[in-house]
């Protein structure tokens, strides 16, 4: 995979701690958002190109382009997926991602909090730990102040 390549699941996908934290502690320069909803809807598409700052460039794309999107130049990109399906389908198309930072996910039946505003489900935690063993370092962080906690520790029955 060519340039810098960051994962971050967040079910708001850009908005303020991502445009105000992460963006500039990674030293992020393009956005792409891997959703297959919002990546067809062409209202959605505009709001979040609108909702980075001027001098990022932003993709809304589904998970199956992917590899063709972000294959085609260097530069330090922040891959935002707004479910743990997203990022796992995307790695299943043949993402290449070293780390997946899991920053928010609402709570909803079934779900339990790991962190911060990190809920996950029994579905979402079998994914994960499938990533896991796929060699992907899953780890739950909201801000760039919190340290990580790694899905290992967490579940050590992998």
């Amino acid at each position: 995979m060519a340039g810098k390549l960051k994962a971050r699941v967040d079910h708001r996908l850009i908005h303020g701690q991502v445009t105000a934290g992460w963006l500039h502690e990674w030293d992020i320069t393009r956005i792409v958002i891997i959703d297959t909803p919002t990546s067809r809807d062409a209202f959605l598409r505009e709001v979040y190109m609108m909702a980075a700052p001027p001098e990022i460039e932003v993709s809304v794309i589904a998970p199956m382009e992917a590899i063709s999107i972000l294959g085609e130049r260097e530069v330090s990109t922040l891959v935002l997926f707004k479910d743990v399906a997203h990022a796992s389908a995307a790695v299943d198309e043949g993402l290449d991602i070293a780390e997946l930072q899991v920053g928010c996910l609402p709570a909803r039946p079934g779900s339990e909090r790991i962190c911060g505003s990190v809920f996950v489900d029994d579905r979402d935690k079998a994914m994960l730990r499938r990533l896991v063993q796929r060699g992907i370092k899953v780890f739950f962080q909201t801000l760039p102040k919190d340290a990580p906690i790694l899905f290992d520790e967490l579940w050590r029955e992998l």
